[in-house]
C-alpha cells in the first residue's frame, strides 16, 4: 500500500508547498552513505517510478531539477518563504526524455537495441520508451530506435533482458554494458 511507504506521510505538506509556492526544508539520507544532509528546495512536482515516489524541484543556485526519494526524507518542514516558479521548466517534458528519474548524462541520444523476435513481441506491446520505433528486422533480431537519455534505469532494463537484447549504439552505452556484464 502506497500510504504505508516510508516518507509518504510528507505528501500532504509537499502538495501544499507545490500549490502555494512555498520552499521546503528537509533532512535526507542517501542510500549510498549514511550521512544526513539538509536541503532547502523549491518544490515543483511529485513523480512516481517503479513504486517509489520522488520530490522534484530546484535548489537555489543549481540550474537542474533535483530528485529526492520520499523514502529517504527523514523530516520535512514547510516554510512560509515563497518562491516564483520558473515558467520555462516543464516537468512533463523533462521526464519524457528518459526512463525513470535519473537525468545523467543530461542529453538525449539515439539508441539502437536489437531484440530476439520473441522478446520483440513483448517490446512491441509494452515499449521501453515513448520514442520507440522499429527500424528493421530479420529472423534473428528486431531492431528498435529510441531517442532518450541513456541513464541508469535504461541500463537496468537492458541488463534485465539478458541475452534477448543487444546494444548496437551508441558505442559508449555498448561498452558500458559490456563492462557491467564482465
Amino acid at each position: 500500500n502506497e500510504m504505508q511507504q516510508p516518507g509518504f506521510n510528507h505528501v500532504p505538506e509537499i502538495l501544499f508547498a507545490i500549490r502555494n509556492g512555498h520552499i521546503i526544508h528537509f533532512e535526507y539520507r542517501k542510500f549510498k552513505d549514511d550521512a544526513i544532509t539538509c536541503y532547502s528546495i523549491e518544490p515543483y512536482s511529485l513523480k512516481a517510478f517503479e513504486n517509489r515516489w520522488y520530490l522534484v524541484g530546484l535548489i537555489s543556485g543549481k540550474p537542474r531539477l533535483q530528485k529526492f526519494g520520499l523514502d529517504r526524507i527523514l523530516c520535512l518542514t514547510n516554510t512560509a518563504t515563497r518562491f516564483k516558479k520558473d515558467k520555462t521548466i516543464s516537468i512533463k517534458e523533462h521526464f519524457a526524455q528518459m526512463i525513470g528519474v535519473n537525468d545523467m548524462p543530461h542529453h538525449r541520444e539515439i539508441v539502437h537495441l536489437a531484440f530476439t523476435p520473441f522478446r520483440a513481441k513483448y517490446i512491441e506491446t509494452l515499449p521501453l520508451h515513448w520514442t520507440q520505433k522499429k527500424i528493421s528486422n530479420d529472423s534473428n533480431w528486431v531492431i528498435y530506435e529510441y531517442y532518450l537519455i541513456p541513464n541508469f534505469e535504461l541500463e537496468q532494463k537492458i541488463l534485465g533482458l539478458g541475452v534477448e537484447v543487444k546494444v548496437l549504439k551508441p558505442a559508449k552505452l555498448k561498452s558500458r554494458m559490456l563492462q557491467l556484464l564482465k
